[in-house]
């Protein structure tokens, strides 16, 4: 019985700021709706039919029907006139697809070489509401689905938004003995000013499988909020052991630990596919590993900072917007800076990945004059393919789905597969640059030359791919 129920009189509201704190989680979980709160994130797996998968990987149906009757080929099921496969059935057909016809269709599973090393990418803003989450996200899903890459994504965001992204129930959100984004870099925990050790072999572990295969998250959990505060007071305590480093430090360990080991090669042997083996190198490593970073410019921020290869800005494009976009370049330059001058910084060694503004939240009839300012006049610092503001984001965002995974009503269908062709420009125009193996779709291409036409027909900006 909730405290004043029996007389009818309202509570005396908490004094004290731990009081509110715990009192505030005992009623959200007192709640009828708490109580059913596996069926608030109620994930089902993607499933696709032979036209979906047709359009996504660009090849024609009499190939795919043809691969089909291969005795390794995934059984798909025909509930209606077309069959469908789950996504893991998809990635099947797609490996042998590009074992059977090579020449053809090469990269259609485009696992790094074992001499490549994952490059990480963070998406970055220190303005909110600039679509960083719902870029990573669609980033990291996009790489798996599209283009065969294994992609981890690490949440470090106290917001936890990829993690409500990625999980399956509330449950797994919630979820305060599971490893997380701290625990993955050994942030002290309360209390502890020795910081505890995690064997390299142990590393892969923390990732956590998601419904997507070749998706692994790296969620933010309950300590994320007071990592910032642990590294501080270790920082003051242990000058010999630098906070800023531990997230590259521990990313270094790992690439070490679980290096790319198969080729796709090696899951063909005689004209047969070799589904466990392919399987165990889909789950071995890693082929990207994208950040999704808090708002600010925070100690475990300077951290990510310091982790990553490449930083992709997403950035809304009014006058007031760009001013704050020139403070956080001007604090991210600071912060290299420093770190340069500090003892053991200048081996720091970077993958030679590129770094860009990514527009976003576009209006196309107010902000086109401004964006091709930009890429005009910082064509080698501004992307041209951008995400525009479109209705059709709040309908998945609303329960936290993707666009891969969102079913529309049927009138809202025409919005979301413009935007889904947009997600899919802004994804090659990324992997393109980050991940130059897997090679470009021509989405990023395709962009421009719809969007960047002057009055005579003519498109006055150059090709990103």
């Amino acid at each position: 019985m909730m405290d004043g129920q029996a007389t009818g009189l309202r509570p005396p509201l908490p004094t004290s700021t731990p009081r509110f704190a715990k009192t505030m989680v005992a009623r959200l979980n007192q709640r009828p709706s708490g109580k059913s709160r596996e069926k608030d994130l109620d994930r089902s797996e993607r499933v696709w039919t032979v036209t979906e998968f047709c359009k996504l990987s660009g090849v024609p149906k009499r190939i795919v029907e043809k691969v089909l009757d291969h005795p390794d080929a995934p059984v798909l099921e025909k509930p209606n006139r077309d069959r469908v496969m789950t996504t893991r059935q998809s990635l099947h057909l797609r490996a042998l697809i590009q074992l059977i016809y090579p020449k053809d269709y090469p990269s259609l599973i485009n696992w790094r070489d074992p001499s490549v090393q994952p490059p990480v990418v963070a998406t970055a803003a220190l303005k909110g509401g600039t679509a960083k989450s719902t870029l990573a996200v669609h980033l990291a899903v996009g790489a798996a689905v599209r283009q065969g890459l294994r992609v981890g994504i690490i949440d470090a965001d106290g917001q936890k938004t990829a993690t409500l992204y990625l999980s399956a129930s509330l449950s797994e959100v919630m979820n305060t003995e599971g490893a997380t984004y701290p625990d993955f870099v050994a942030v002290p925990k309360e209390s502890d000013v020795a910081r505890y050790e995690i064997a390299d072999q142990r590393l892969h572990s923390y990732w956590r499988p998601t419904f997507w295969p070749g998706v692994k998250l790296m969620p933010a959990g309950g300590r994320i909020g007071m990592a910032d505060q642990h590294m501080t007071v270790y920082r003051l305590k242990n000058f010999d052991d630098d906070p800023r480093l531990w997230l590259r430090q521990t990313l270094e360990r790992w690439m070490s630990a679980n290096p790319a080991k198969t080729r796709l090669e090696d899951c063909w042997k005689d004209g047969r596919f070799d589904k466990r083996a392919f399987d165990l190198g889909l789950d071995e490593t890693l082929d990207l590993i994208v950040i999704d970073c808090p708002p600010n410019i925070s100690l475990s921020m300077i951290g990510v900072l310091l982790a990553a290869d490449s930083l992709v800005v997403p950035q809304t494009v009014r006058n007031i917007d760009l001013a704050t976009l020139q403070a956080f370049m001007g604090s991210i330059d600071e912060v290299h800076r420093s770190a340069v001058t500090s003892d053991g910084y200048e081996d720091l060694n970077y993958q030679a990945v590129p770094s860009f503004m990514l527009p976003t939240m576009v209006n196309r009839a107010a902000d086109m004059e401004s964006i091709s300012e930009l890429v005009a006049y910082a064509p080698d610092v501004v992307c041209p393919v951008f995400y525009p503001r479109s209705d059709a984001v709040s309908n998945p965002a609303a329960n936290y789905e993707t666009f891969f995974s969102h079913k529309p009503d049927r009138s809202r269908r025409e919005g979301h597969a413009r935007f889904l062709r947009n997600v899919h420009a802004v994804n090659d125009a990324i992997l393109s640059k980050v991940c130059p193996w897997a090679g470009s779709t021509g989405d990023a291409n395709d962009f421009i030359r719809r969007e960047y036409v002057d009055e005579t027909g003519e498109v006055f900006v150059q090709d990103w791919t």
